[in-house]
């Protein structure tokens, strides 16, 4: 059989060997979709979307929270050759107007509780909303404005769709926070989703019979892709989640069967912390993905009779690299390169090759990297620089050919699994009348990875305090970029005359020397 390097096709193949085979479970309430309704219900919309004047490389959006309509949504979306947007579901108004303004989608499907968030922008006519031709929103509610989604697809042709998509066009934009401020369109390819979506099956051994089970949120690649996209693949069945639960977690993989899930260090310090159980061991998951300490990896392992595999990728460069079940973990493993083409190298501030066991930037050449960033020439000309994604990470490789991951150079904090630009947060401080200068740094956290601590430097004669100072950030960025700590300063340190010294801010950091939004009181 050909190989299916589009969405489109990977869905039609599953389709056609199983379409009475469970494609998607909601573990929330259990209701769940065959993949012979999922391949009719993208049909359905690829068709309507056609019928609305939605051609290849349009753009849709997508703002809703995780559901089986979600899912509906990409694989129809795909199918009719547009391009696929998801927004940050945690999003601000000020954010949904960039992520809008700057895709420019056509089409924007939402839920109700997210429409509300938007629809006076809407509807006062917003230049940022300006692109939007079609409004549809998912729920059984009849909505006040807008056409129900569900209407859309009922009323829709379920016969073939024409001009079907390539796997080098274009399948979605892929938000993503850097070190350079706004998040920037990551565009990946068909090809691009596939390949991750085949690297992930064949690495971690996934078949027919698998339940991959995800509690993180569809606008990420690693639901999206690594376990929807990749139980589409091989023909699996995917449970999704709205949210994670520490103590309903056990009970759901349980009652659904769950035998491969992907996690977060925080989500896995929650399931340590809960009370033992004495049959703690016996759920039927063997397979966790999921980057942890050595000591973490011990005692998950060894309490809930799981095999942790590590791995490292980027939406630039999703393939990346990923260890194998049965390997064992030692500190700061990341794997082996993934996909039949993926080359990986650790090189110098000069992009030359450094020897096994010296750091040095990770770097990534395959089919399946990013076609670039969206509206940014410059960015994308630098990051795919001599043909490699350059991932600002720093790592190493030993004499087996293993990878190691060391740290980060790009000045991004990793919290909760979600990348938070520091200048993004920084210029959102500066943007308050009080706030003359703020630098923001990444603070380690054992349940989150890494929190988010702001350095402060008032204007002459002003006065704020950090309640304020959070709450000006809380109406304008998504909850997961708000800082958790803040701290005044009279000046920044410096490396010179413009740059802060970063390292410095670090070195000096004590958490319980500064503002704290969790206990939202000043300590000495």
């Amino acid at each position: 059989m050909t190989i299916p390097w589009t969405t489109d096709a990977a869905l039609a193949r599953a389709a056609a060997l199983g379409p009475q085979r469970v494609a998607i479970v909601l573990g929330d309430d259990g209701t769940s979709m065959t993949y012979g309704e999922l391949d009719e219900r993208a049909t359905r919309l690829a068709n309507a979307l056609a019928a609305h004047g939605v051609g290849h490389g349009e753009r849709v959006a997508i703002f809703m929270e995780n559901g089986l309509d979600y899912l509906v949504a990409y694989h129809g979306v795909g199918r009719a050759g547009a391009i696929f947007v998801p927004i940050v579901t945690q999003s601000k108004l000020p954010e949904v107007e960039y992520f809008v303004g700057h895709s420019e989608p056509v089409v924007l499907i939402a839920d109700v509780e997210r429409w509300a968030l938007i629809a006076d922008a809407v509807a006062s006519g917003a230049p940022d909303f300006a692109s939007l031709r079609e409004i549809w929103l998912a729920g059984d509610e009849p909505p006040r404005t807008g056409v129900r989604f569900n209407d859309i697809l009922s009323s829709a042709a379920t016969t073939s769709v024409p001009n079907r998509p390539l796997p080098e066009q274009a399948v979605a934009f892929m938000y993503t926070s850097g070190s350079t401020g706004r998040p920037k369109a990551v565009i990946h390819s068909h090809y691009t989703a596939i390949a991750q979506a085949e690297a992930v099956c064949n690495r971690m051994g996934y078949s027919a019979d698998d339940r991959l089970m995800t509690v993180f949120p569809l606008f990420h690649g690693n639901a999206l892709v690594w376990s929807a996209l990749a139980a589409v693949w091989c023909g699996a069945q995917v449970i999704i989640h709205r949210r994670f639960s520490a103590s309903g977690f056990w009970t759901s993989a349980q009652r659904h069967g769950a035998t491969e899930v992907n996690l977060l260090l925080g989500a896995i310090n929650m399931l340590l912390a809960q009370p033992h159980q004495d049959d703690d061991a016996d759920n039927p998951i063997r397979l966790v993905l999921a980057n942890v300490t050595e000591p973490i990896h011990a005692a998950f392992t060894e309490r809930f009779n799981v095999d942790v595999v590590s791995t490292w990728a980027l939406a630039e460069g999703p393939l990346g690299t990923m260890t194998a079940p049965g390997h064992g973990y030692r500190a700061g493993e990341i794997g082996w390169p993934m996909g039949s083409d993926n080359e990986v190298r650790v090189v110098d501030e000069n992009d030359a090759p450094v020897a096994d066991g010296l750091p040095g930037e990770l770097v990534q050449r395959n089919r399946a990297m990013m076609l670039g960033y969206y509206k940014n020439e410059a960015e994308t000309e630098r990051v795919l620089r001599g043909g490699w994604v350059h991932s600002g990470d720093l790592g190493y490789r030993d004499e087996h050919g293993l990878f190691y991951f060391v740290g980060r150079v790009k000045n991004i904090v990793r919290r909760a699994g979600e990348n938070v630009s520091s200048e993004e947060v920084e210029e959102c401080l500066q943007n308050h009348p009080a706030v003359e200068e703020a630098a923001v740094i990444a603070v380690p956290d054992d349940m989150r990875g890494e929190e988010v601590k702001a350095y402060l430097v008032l204007c002459p004669g002003n006065t704020l305090s950090a309640e304020a100072a959070v709450a000006w950030c809380a109406e304008r960025l998504a909850d997961f970029k708000i800082p958790r700590y803040v701290e005044f300063f009279d000046e920044l340190p410096r490396t010179g005359p413009l740059k802060i010294d970063r390292p410095a801010l670090a070195a000096r950091e004590n958490p319980t020397s500064c503002w704290d939004r969790t206990r939202n009181t000043t300590t000495e």
